[in-house]
């Protein structure tokens, strides 16, 4: 017999077979049906176990919605007590005096009158320029720096 790979691939899976060849038929349907039922069994695990982790990711999601369903139910409280206010008379008549500088019958408003303050008129001080010293090179600073001075 020759070592052709096709005769190698056939002996490598004739191998398992060997061993069922003296099985009966019942036998063969019951070692079957055991391999069916754990490949259904692993299955149905692993559908249960992602059923679990989408539960838990839906769960937290629930969380969420539901804290943000009290952040906006409260902002919506909030706003409602402005909205509320600014329909108000009170709002209405604090609105005529500050904005309007309306008063009722029998007030007197007072406007204040500040005086105007003007600024002195101080010619700007003339500017003095500063004397520039020469510079030395920026390697010859950096040489300077690193190297001990010798006297």
């Amino acid at each position: 017999m020759e070592k052709h790979p096709s005769n190698q691939i056939r002996a490598f899976f004739a191998a398992p077979l060997k061993g069922l060849a003296g099985l009966t038929l019942r036998q063969l349907m019951v070692h079957g049906s055991t391999l069916a039922l754990m490949l259904l069994t692993f299955s149905l695990m692993l559908s249960f176990i992602n059923q679990v982790i989408q539960s838990s990711a839906l769960e937290a999601r629930k969380a969420q919605l539901a804290e943000e369903a009290a952040r906006i139910a409260g902002e919506n409280r909030h706003l409602q007590g402005a909205v509320d206010y600014a329909l108000s008379d009170a709002y209405v008549e604090q609105a005529a005096r500050e904005q309007l500088g309306w008063a009722r019958e029998g007030e007197t408003v007072l406007l204040p009158q500040f005086p105007a303050i003007e600024p002195e008129s101080k010619p700007a001080p003339e500017a003095i320029p500063m004397p520039v010293r020469p510079t030395e090179p920026n390697w010859q600073r950096w040489w300077d720096a690193l190297q001990p001075k010798q006297t």
